[in-house]
C-alpha cells in the first residue's frame, strides 16, 4: 500500500463554536491548492482520502480530493486529535482494499504515526508544517516500522505563504 499523510491547512486560531469548528484560512486553502497541484504532476493520487471528522480536516480533504481528482471521501472518528498509531493502523488494515490512501490528521499525530511506521522511534519525529503531506511505501502488511519515506512535502517548498 501506499500511503499519503497529511496535516491539515493553515486555519484560524480559534473559533466561537471551539477547536472541532475551526474553519481554514485563506491562506491555507491557497497553500492546499498548490501542494495538490504538485502531488498530481508527480502522481501522487490516492484512491481515498480518510480524514479527522474536526472542520479544518474536512477542508483540508475536500479540496485534495478537488485538487487530485480523488473520488472518494471518508471521515473517521479514528483520527481525532489524539490518535495513537495503532488506531491509525487498525484503521488502514480496514481499507486494505485500495492500494493508496491518504490519511488527513493533526498535530503532533501525523509526526508520530509517521515516524512509527518508518523507525520506532517516537522522539525523532517528522515535523509537519500545516499542509505538508508525507508518501510512504510498505511493502508488506501496514505495522510499525514497516515503511519507506518515499516523500515529505512543506508548503514553504511550493513557495507557500
Amino acid at each position: 500500500m501506499r500511503l499519503f499523510i497529511a496535516r491539515h491547512g493553515r486555519a484560524e486560531d480559534t473559533s466561537p463554536g471551539g477547536d472541532t469548528t475551526r474553519c481554514l484560512t485563506r491562506t491555507g486553502e491557497r497553500e492546499l491548492e498548490l501542494m495538490a497541484a504538485r502531488l498530481r504532476e508527480v502522481g501522487c493520487t490516492p484512491d481515498l482520502i480518510v480524514h479527522s471528522p474536526l472542520v479544518r480536516t474536512s477542508q483540508t480533504a475536500e479540496l485534495f480530493q478537488r485538487g487530485l481528482g480523488v473520488g472518494e471521501l471518508l471521515s473517521s472518528e479514528r483520527l481525532k486529535p489524539g490518535a495513537s498509531p495503532s488506531v491509525v493502523i487498525a484503521e488502514l488494515e480496514g481499507l486494505a482494499e485500495f492500494q493508496s490512501v491518504m490519511l488527513v490528521g493533526h498535530a503532533p499525530d501525523v509526526s508520530i504515526w509517521s515516524y512509527k511506521f518508518i523507525a520506532h522511534e517516537p522522539e525523532r519525529q517528522l515535523r509537519f508544517e500545516p499542509g505538508t503531506v508525507a508518501g510512504f511505501e510498505f511493502s508488506g502488511g501496514i505495522s510499525e516500522k514497516a515503511a519507506q519515506l518515499r516523500c515529505f512535502i512543506t508548503p514553504r517548498e511550493l513557495g507557500g505563504f
